[in-house]
């Protein structure tokens, strides 16, 4: 998904369906990881809560310091040469966990990759709020940008409440299973028809520089 000009541009999930089989709908984030998914790493796979990584507990033991690392498809750990050769290298929060481990000793740090294939910044704050935060972090490691300047699949913006009781609002209306569905988005591609959608002539970013 490179960013074009005009009729060109198009929506980053439409070059990329390979990806769609990683994730999984979810009217609060859009989609999430899909829990059981074989990764193109032998015997690795997404684990119970949709991220990538080893299975953690949201219990934080005593004496552990924890570090979240949100991001989009580049934390997650699929590039371009690791598809060529069907395999992934290591993402970079695993880099960071091992190297942590070897200069202080094995099990003082956990690295918690929250990135996820398609994400913006609009998805990052969401996923900090409802997923990274209640895991009581030490440190957050926070890398986006990539997705939000690209044509948004449902041709306008994603935009997050600039107030705090707007966004206790939407967090609640997103808790009721009604509200939610009502005002879930969708995912990029159409479960049924596995049709991807398509943006218009004149797209318009999934972020605006205003949001991000």
């Amino acid at each position: 998904g490179h960013p074009l000009g005009g009729a060109e541009r198009v929506c980053a999930f439409a070059q990329a369906e390979w990806a769609m089989r990683y994730l999984a709908p979810d009217p609060y984030l859009q989609w999430r990881g899909r829990p059981g998914m074989e990764l193109r790493r032998p015997m690795e796979f997404v684990n119970g809560r949709g991220l990538r990584g080893a299975e953690r507990s949201r219990r934080k033991e005593p004496g552990v310091t924890r570090v979240a690392v949100l991001g989009d498809s580049c934390t997650f750990g699929i590039i371009t040469v690791g598809l060529l050769k069907h395999e992934t290298p290591p993402p970079y929060a695993e880099v960071l966990e091992d190297l942590i481990a070897r200069n202080l000793g094995p099990g003082k740090v956990e690295v918690i990759n929250y990135g996820m294939i398609g994400y913006t910044s609009y998805h990052g704050l969401r996923m900090l709020r409802r997923e990274a935060l209640p895991d009581r972090p030490d440190f957050v490691v926070i890398r986006f940008g990539w997705n939000d300047h690209l044509a948004s699949p449902v041709h306008h913006s994603f935009s997050n409440p600039r107030r705090a009781w707007q966004e206790v609002l939407l967090d609640l209306a997103y808790r009721s299973r009604l509200l939610g569905v009502l005002l879930y988005r969708g995912m990029p591609m159409e479960a049924a028809s596995g049709k991807a959608w398509q943006v218009s002539s004149h797209p318009t970013p999934w972020v605006t520089p205003e949001d991000y």
